[in-house]
């Protein structure tokens, strides 16, 4: 009873007093506005401090797929044709957990000290992938004679530099005893590619299109790096009966299918009319190209599996002849 009476005496007190009512609204609100304030420190703080943490391992999982990317680039050969074009050729392969991405490849001539850069390739490797790529880069002022160094460029930011298919001394007595049993010449399996051409011209010359999968009933060429291993160190000339022959086994009665000249190609992918004999000097690789396709496909040829054979004739810098066949890729003609 006392308590209601001294309640009621406070709030009578209060009412008759402005100054102090006023008073105890104002703390009210103050320690409202405090606590709001206090709040919404308390929420910011906790909000950044998250998105640090976020930051911080979105970085730290960034650093390790960096680590954990292993690509590696091998078998580096380049092609100098028309006005400063150079070809890079080589076997790529993702040996890493991780998808990989390929956005630039650079290339840079040592002799002139100059460098360019693709634009975006967009090469996807899953993990274990292999891939052989042709990718043509402008350079100017490069010749056959000068020295290259490349090197691609990672979405992670990754470099891999291009192995070069460099010869030491012993691999270079290894190759003059390989060659001594199977002949001089050597294919490049990586390099390996078909064109499509008509109106006497080639398609997207020199890349084409490597793979072993290739197009039935299509008038076709073919392209390709071959290298002078010759163990006497002599160049070799190419006779213009240099050809390549295909054989499907599965085609009982139809086992012959069409066959490719050698042939001559222009920076712009034409094809000269005739021949004119080409050398490959010792050590020296140079893309190969077959054309002038004769005879026709079979309908038994259709999706089925073909040998292609390589068909050597020509002569050594010496002026002996020189022969060899190469039975040396398979390709599926697909329809």
């Amino acid at each position: 009873m006392n308590k209601a009476l001294s309640l009621k005496k406070i709030f009578k007190w209060l009412t008759s007093n402005p100054k102090g009512f006023s008073s105890v609204i104002g703390t009210t609100f103050m320690v409202l506005v405090v606590m709001l304030l206090s709040s919404s420190v308390f929420l910011w703080t906790l909000s950044q401090n998250t998105l640090y943490n976020e930051a911080v391992r979105d970085k730290n999982q960034l650093e390790a797929d960096l680590l954990n990317e292993r690509v590696r680039a091998t078998e580096g050969s380049y092609t100098v044709y028309g006005d400063g074009n150079v070809l890079v050729s080589t076997q790529v392969r993702n040996l890493g957990p991780l998808a990989v991405e390929i956005v630039n490849l650079w290339l840079m001539n040592v002799n002139t000290e100059r460098y360019n850069f693709t634009e975006s390739l967009n090469i996807n490797l899953q993990p274990g992938e292999n891939s052989a790529l042709a990718i043509n880069v402008s350079l100017v002022g490069s010749t056959a004679e000068h020295t290259f160094t490349s090197w691609f460029v990672t979405r992670r930011g990754n470099v891999v530099p291009i192995e070069a298919a460099s010869v030491d001394e012993e691999e270079a007595v290894t190759w003059a005893k390989l060659a001594e049993g199977i002949g001089s010449i050597v294919f490049n399996f990586s390099t390996f590619r078909y064109y499509t051409y008509s109106g006497n011209k080639l398609g997207n010359y020199p890349e084409g299109n490597p793979t072993f999968r290739i197009p039935y009933g299509e008038t076709i060429a073919f392209g390709f790096m071959l290298t002078n291993q010759n163990p006497y160190q002599e160049a070799i000339t190419f006779d213009e009966e240099t050809l390549m022959w295909s054989y499907f086994p599965a085609c009982p009665g139809h086992e012959n299918g069409p066959f490719w000249h050698i042939a001559n190609v222009n920076p712009d992918g034409s094809i000269n009319a005739t021949y004119t004999p080409i050398t490959l000097e010792w050590g020296e690789s140079k893309l190969i190209v077959f054309a002038k396709q004769s005879g026709g496909w079979k309908v038994q040829q259709r999706n089925s599996l073909g040998a292609i054979n390589l068909l050597i004739y020509g002569t050594f810098e010496s002026g002996m002849e020189y022969a060899q066949n190469i039975p040396f890729v398979s390709v599926y003609a697909y329809d």
